[in-house]
Order: C-alpha cells, then structure tokens, then sequence
C-alpha cells in the first residue's frame, strides 16, 4: 500500500468514526424530544431545528462515504 492509499484508507475510516459519532448524537436528540414532547409551556422547536441541522450534516457525511466506496 503506499503512502498516498494508506492516507486516504485513514480519511475515510475517520470519516466513518465521524458518520457514526454523528448517526449517535442524532438519536439521542430524537430520543431526548420524543421524550419530553412541546406543551403550553414547554417548547421544542429549538431542539428541532438543531436535530435537523445535524441530520443535514449527517446526510453530507453519508454522501461523502458513499461516494468513496
């Protein structure tokens, strides 16, 4: 293997440490939501909206690893 094959062997486990950590946080977070539903004094929107930035960054990363394999 050279250096340059090793290299990107590296990035792309990496990548794939970084796509489970990211797969992880978002199911805590989906977890944590449905867990305490909004109520009349009780808002989640924020904690939506932060869930569907990580998702977004989630699916970036899932792109990434399937355009390597």
């Amino acid at each position: 293997m050279t250096s340059v094959e090793a290299f990107l062997d590296r990035m792309i486990n990496r990548e794939r440490e970084a796509f489970l950590e990211d797969a992880r946080r978002v199911a805590e977070m989906a977890a944590r939501i449905a867990d305490t539903p909004p109520t009349a004094t009780l808002t989640v929107s924020g904690e939506v909206i932060r869930l569907s930035q990580h998702v977004a960054e989630l699916l970036c990363r899932t792109a990434k690893l399937e355009a390597t394999t």
